[in-house]
């Protein structure tokens, strides 16, 4: 009996490291507004968001070529990528412009920080994790922070630039936290499962003694990082 079961994934790097980038560029912007904020005006976050739009979409154009993705109907790097130029260009060439309205620009940003850490707290509902109520709380206090910097009613953060650039830092902060809280989840529940499933195979009375050795193996690995991982 083969203890191995195939399993469907759905792992997707580019995303990925596009969240982490989205959450380490806030923490830097933050901090750098709280540090000096002179050092880093609205104007120049438009034009380096510009920026790397522009970048990002080359490089979906020109991999999407490299891969002969073009043979794939269900593909659309490309268009994706001719979107990320066309608004890294509008945002570059209108930098002065969108940067008087600075604050709803960033809440933009901190916004699709907000809907990935909202993602974040479904999965770990759906994998039964005991922070649930961490997460969505995080998540709703970020989408709350995203949608009053849009919005900006009455200029609050305007008048108080400092609390702002620290919340935009800890929205990101939130975000990588978030993330590593569903990396830990995942982890553990499929070890859980694993655990389980070897339990089950080693009441079979006609399993080898082969997978006997290879499933006590792997019980005790999964045990010992268990234990490190138990508040989640």
């Amino acid at each position: 009996m083969n203890t191995k079961t195939d399993q469907i994934e759905n792992v997707s790097y580019e995303g990925l490291v596009f969240v982490i980038l989205l959450s380490v560029a806030l923490i830097v912007t933050g901090s750098l507004m709280l540090y000096d904020p002179e050092l880093l005006s609205f104007e120049k976050i438009c034009a380096l968001i510009g920026i790397g739009l522009i970048l990002y979409g080359i490089i979906k154009i020109v991999v999407y070529v490299l891969k002969k993705s073009y043979r794939s109907i269900t593909n659309y790097d490309f268009t994706i990528g001719l979107i990320c130029a066309s608004m890294g260009a509008c945002a570059l060439s209108q930098a002065s412009r969108w940067g008087a309205n600075g604050i709803s620009f960033l809440g933009v940003c901190i916004l699709l920080n907000a809907v990935v850490m909202v993602q974040y707290a479904i999965q770990i509902r759906f994998m039964d994790g005991r922070v649930f109520p961490f997460a969505l709380g995080m998540a709703v206090g970020v989408y709350v922070f995203a949608m009053l910097a849009i919005i900006e009613p009455a200029g609050i953060f305007y008048e108080h630039s400092t609390l702002f650039s620290a919340l935009t830092a800890l929205s990101g902060i939130l975000g990588l936290v978030s993330m590593g809280m569903v990396w830990i989840r995942s982890r553990n529940l499929s070890m859980e499962e694993e655990r389980d499933s070897m339990r089950m195979l080693e009441d079979d009375p006609e399993m080898n003694s082969e997978n006997k050795t290879y499933n006590n193996e792997k019980m005790e690995e999964n045990e010992s990082i268990e234990e490190q991982n138990t508040i989640f």
